[in-house]
């Protein structure tokens, strides 16, 4: 189902997510950071740095996260 957004999506960071990802092995807590429509980084680790400063933060409060079927 495609929903037509009023305005840009713009970068959004998942944090404190369950990351599961079978093609890379990933199945634990870490991020997601997506730009628009694409994921740009997923992974343990994402923003042990830092967030970014310019993205949505979304807590995913240790919710399920399949990167590619967000």
């Amino acid at each position: 189902m495609a929903v037509k957004l009023d305005e840009p999506l713009g970068r959004v960071a998942y944090v404190n997510a369950r990351i599961l990802d079978p093609t890379e092995g990933w199945d634990g807590p870490g991020g997601v950071l997506t730009d628009g429509e694409k994921i740009v980084a997923a992974g343990p680790g994402l923003f042990d740095a830092g967030r970014p400063e310019d993205a949505k933060i979304v807590d995913c409060q240790g919710a399920c996260l399949a990167p590619g079927l967000i």
